[in-house]
Order: C-alpha cells, then structure tokens, then sequence
C-alpha cells in the first residue's frame, strides 16, 4: 500500500499544481486517474498511520477525541467548499500556508454552524411532530 502512494502520489502534485514537467504521453493522458488514485492511497496511509499512532499510544477515550467526533461530519461536509469549489479560498495570499490556516479555520468553522443549525432543526422536527394533533 504505501508503496503505490509513493508511485501515484507525486502525479497528483504534478496534477494539480501544473507542473511543467515532461511525461509520457500515456501519463499525461491518464495523469486524473492517477492523480485520484494517488490521493486515495495517501488517505487510506493516514488512515493507517493513524491506527498505529492510537493503538502504540492506547489512545481510545480521549476528551479531544470525542469532542472531534461529534463534529467531524459537519466538517467533512463543508471542507470542499473551501478548498475546489467556487468559494475556494486557496488563492487568496500568495502564501500558501496562510491560505492553507485559512482554509482549515473556515472549514471548521462552517462544520461547527451545520452542526447547530443541523441539531436546531432536528428539535424543531421533534416537536412539531409531537405536537401535529393537538391544537394550538
């Protein structure tokens, strides 16, 4: 496994930061897919990576962890927006580490606001589906 995200993975920062790098023609006419197949590889490591950092350190009830649990969907959910979509926010400084920071703050923050307006919704279904019969 790591192996193949070490062979894809650089087509991926050839991909996606344009490179002017010269490559075979079969590359460069397959050089999405194995830009995507690249950054699959380097999730599934960090997944890994992750797995063996917990188990070493036996790291199962953490506080910070359940905390991020709760939000961690949210964020899934709304970190694209930031980063390819129209309100990508990569490009905005010409550091790319700030753009970066501010990518990953927006990201969290906009998750943690779906979260709530998720959960105000949910009590507000509750209810109103408790109450449907009666008359108000």
């Amino acid at each position: 496994m790591f192996i193949l995200f070490l062979c894809l993975f650089p087509f991926s920062i050839i991909y996606w930061h344009h490179l002017p790098i010269n490559l075979p023609s079969f590359v460069t006419s397959h050089i999405s897919i194995l830009s995507d197949f690249g950054r699959v590889f380097l999730e599934i490591m960090l997944y890994f990576v992750l797995y063996i950092i917990f188990d070493k350190f036996q790291i199962k009830y953490n506080l910070l962890l359940k905390r991020n649990n709760k939000y961690s969907y949210f964020i899934y959910l709304t970190h694209y927006l930031f980063i390819m979509q129209h309100m990508s926010i990569l490009n905005i400084t010409n550091s790319l580490m700030v753009n970066i920071i501010l990518a990953f703050s927006c990201s969290i923050l906009s998750g943690i606001i779906l979260l709530y307006i998720y959960e105000y919704t949910k009590t507000l279904f509750i209810f109103f589906s408790k109450h449907k019969n009666s008359r108000i």
